[in-house]
């Protein structure tokens, strides 16, 4: 059973849009959507174990230039 969670992500680049989108992409994202508040992007994630999931969030998403 999958295992899935919301990942809120703060982007310091000046086209946060652009950066959204390429997160939104990725194998194992169901959902991207730039949120307002302390965070600029909320993401729901799925992956198959918690292994994969570390490695979806600590390095996928936070390999993206600009977050």
């Amino acid at each position: 059973m999958p295992i899935q969670a919301y990942v809120l992500v703060d982007i310091s680049a000046k086209r946060p849009a652009a950066v959204v989108a390429e997160i939104a992409g990725m194998e194992g994202v169901l959902s991207a959507q730039p949120v307002t508040g302390p965070h600029d992007a909320i993401v729901l994630v799925s992956a198959d174990d918690m292994t994969r999931m570390g490695r979806l969030v600590m390095e996928d998403i936070r390999g993206v230039e600009g977050v």
